[in-house]
Order: structure tokens, then C-alpha cells, then sequence
């Protein structure tokens, strides 16, 4: 019997996969987008662990859910997160999201002077897409991330898919390539 699906807001799936990255040693999270929370702004550690703020976004810029980087694998993940799979699945959110990542990640690329992030310019940056578990199937997962990689193909090669559920009254994150199908380990 197949166990019966919760469905879980955006915010809680973020959240739970928020407390996955803050137990791991390797990554961190530069910006969170919580609905209500501090102002706008990405920060890192620099060389000493002094945390700075490298970008403050407009009031009414697009911002992504969450930028989390790992300095050992030398890799930023730009991440955006609905509540369900068939938002991310849609042509307006689609275009959104994919120039959402285009337009940030030249401008974090640009950042090399930068006292903060400096060396973190030159990392491989990927597209995140994180959402509640649902009737989704994998055939739906690549073929919508074979469409988000038409726009942003010179950019990265594969897509990074957070897929929280909740199974057996906990709260899990199930991280993927989508392309690839590899899954990862978050935190490692």
C-alpha cells in the first residue's frame, strides 16, 4: 500500500531543508528568503570567517528562495522553491526563474574583487528547484528541467532537485540530479 501524501507549504519544506544545510560542516546558506524575516541581502564569510554582506537586492527585485554554497566542492546552488512540482512546471514561472539565475549568477561571477566572495566567482553555479513531494513522476522532473536548461545550457549542465517529504513523521529532503539522475548527499 502506498503511504498517503502530505503536502507541505513551500516554507516548510525550505525550513526543513534549511536545518539540512545548517547541520553540515561543508555548506552554508548565504541567502534565505523567508516571507518575513531580515532584509534582503546575501552575505559570506571571508578568508578570516568574517561574515559580510555581498549583494543587497532591491525592493522589488526577483530574488531566488535560497543560495547555499560549499567551498570544498567549490560549488553554488541558486535555488528556487514552490510548494508543489506543477508550479515549478509553469511557463511564466519557468521563464522567471531561468532569468532569475542568468542575471544573478553573472552578477555573483562579476564579484571577484570582492573581499567576501572574491574566489567564490569562479565556482560551478547551479539552478536548485525545491518543492513538496507529490504524484510527480521522474519523466515530469526531467523533462521540466530539460526546459529550465534550454535557457541557462551555458551555464550549468544538470539541475539540483530538493524534493522534501514527509514519510514516517519526519520531515525529509531527498537531493538529486535531475539529468543525471545521481543522488546526492546534502550535507556532506
Amino acid at each position: 500500500m502506498k503511504p498517503k501524501l502530505v503536502s507541505i507549504s513551500e516554507e516548510i519544506v525550505r525550513w526543513s531543508f534549511e536545518i539540512t544545510v545548517n547541520q553540515s560542516e561543508d555548506w552554508f546558506i548565504a541567502f534565505t528568503n523567508p516571507t518575513a524575516g531580515p532584509w534582503k541581502r546575501i552575505t559570506s564569510p571571508d578568508d578570516l570567517g568574517r561574515i559580510g554582506e555581498i549583494h543587497r537586492f532591491e525592493i522589488d527585485e526577483t530574488r531566488p528562495d535560497l543560495i547555499i554554497v560549499n567551498d570544498k566542492q567549490q560549488q553554488v546552488i541558486i535555488i528556487e522553491a514552490k510548494t508543489n512540482f506543477k508550479d515549478l512546471q509553469k511557463p511564466v514561472q519557468l521563464i522567471k526563474t531561468s532569468e532569475l539565475f542568468r542575471e544573478l549568477t553573472a552578477k555573483l561571477k562579476d564579484m571577484s574583487s570582492n573581499g567576501h566572495w572574491g574566489p567564490r566567482s569562479r565556482y560551478k553555479y547551479s539552478l536548485g528547484l525545491l518543492w513538496s513531494s507529490g504524484d510527480e513522476t521522474k519523466t515530469q522532473i526531467v523533462e521540466t528541467c530539460i526546459e529550465y536548461l534550454k535557457n541557462i545550457s551555458d551555464l550549468t549542465q544538470d539541475i539540483i532537485c530538493i524534493q522534501g517529504s514527509f514519510e514516517n513523521e519526519v520531515l525529509k529532503s531527498n537531493v538529486f540530479k535531475a539529468i543525471s539522475g545521481e543522488i546526492l548527499s546534502l550535507p556532506n
